[in-house]
């Protein structure tokens, strides 16, 4: 197993948080709110939870998801890396926050 080393600027001790992987739509279903609706059921069953999610960055970056998870209100709280992962050599990952407080009692 590589190992992985986190560079963040949140804490979440003692705070109920969702970690999510990787959230995915194939090319013909994007931009018709898939993802969107995905997101919405989660954070209305998990309304008191911390969101965090991984976003590729290197090799490969994707941008489209970025832009994604911040209209969502998801931002970049740190890093994480590793010299392999799921395949990938020299990984490099955002990790992108939403707080509780923020959809609290609100629609996504």
């Amino acid at each position: 197993m590589s190992q992985i080393s986190w560079e963040a600027t949140f804490l979440l001790e003692n705070e109920p948080c969702v970690y999510v992987d990787r959230i995915a739509t194939r090319p013909e279903y994007r931009g018709r709110g898939v993802g969107r609706a995905l997101y919405s059921e989660l954070f209305s069953h998990y309304r008191c939870h911390t969101i965090l999610a991984g976003i590729a960055e290197s090799p490969f970056r994707n941008d489209a998801s970025i832009r994604f998870h911040e209209h969502l209100g998801f931002r970049r709280v740190g890093t994480y890396r590793a010299a392999q992962f799921a395949g990938i050599r020299n990984y490099v990952g955002g990790i992108f926050q939403r707080a509780a407080q923020q959809f609290a009692g609100a629609d996504a």
